[in-house]
């Protein structure tokens, strides 16, 4: 069985993301940005709420980061949100997961849907309509998913790549960029945090739909 791809070094972490044109910072601020929504649940709320808020939060700040950079948009296809750059063949989805940056791989906290199962396997181009089926020519993308876990004292994140989606879940991992992983080792913040969303972005998302 072929295993993962791991990035974990400052230095492996960052070569790997200068494909996706972006610091470690970046990421790292959308989990923690969505860890603090997911802090916001109380008693009263209703259970889904941490993760809902968590998910809400993490999909907005992944636009919110990614939109100011060179060639990123808004995705949104059958329900499936998130971010992509044509120009570098990638989408980007928020996913909350059960663990993160440890042996055991990602899963997500719920079941992934039909939408985002073809998107994954759609990695290969069509060449002719006819061969794609009613959804039309195929992405051609890689997609990857930021997954996020609150499991532990400390959040931890991962930008993870799966070959598949195999009972809702992911199937094996191709590759995986650990982003937090609650250890001394991981990137500093870069001066005071703030919101990556607030009420004075002023930019237009732009978001992407099939016909």
């Amino acid at each position: 069985m072929t295993r993962s791809a791991i990035y974990k070094s400052v230095f492996e972490v960052r070569n790997k993301l200068h494909d996706f044109g972006c610091e470690p910072s970046i990421l790292r601020d959308v989990a923690l940005a969505a860890t603090a929504a997911r802090n916001e649940a109380t008693p009263l709320h209703p259970q889904n709420a941490p993760g809902l808020l968590s998910y809400l939060a993490g999909v907005a700040n992944l636009r919110g980061a990614f939109l100011r950079l060179n060639g990123w948009e808004g995705y949104s296809v059958k329900g499936v949100e998130g971010v992509q750059n044509s120009q570098r063949g990638l989408i980007i989805l928020f996913q909350n997961v059960d663990f993160a940056c440890g042996v055991v791989e990602p899963r997500p906290i719920c079941p992934k849907r039909e939408g985002v199962t073809k998107l994954v396997d759609n990695g290969t181009l069509c060449l002719f309509e006819e061969m794609a089926g009613e959804d039309g020519l195929r992405e051609n993308k890689e997609v990857w998913f930021f997954c996020v876990s609150n499991r532990s004292e400390e959040p931890q994140a991962e930008l993870s790549r799966p070959s598949r989606i195999e009972d809702g879940a992911f199937g094996k991992l191709l590759e995986r960029v650990y982003i937090l992983t609650g250890s001394e080792d991981d990137p500093q913040p870069y001066g005071k945090e703030q919101d990556l969303v607030s009420d004075k972005d002023d930019f237009e998302v732009s978001v992407t739909k099939k016909a």
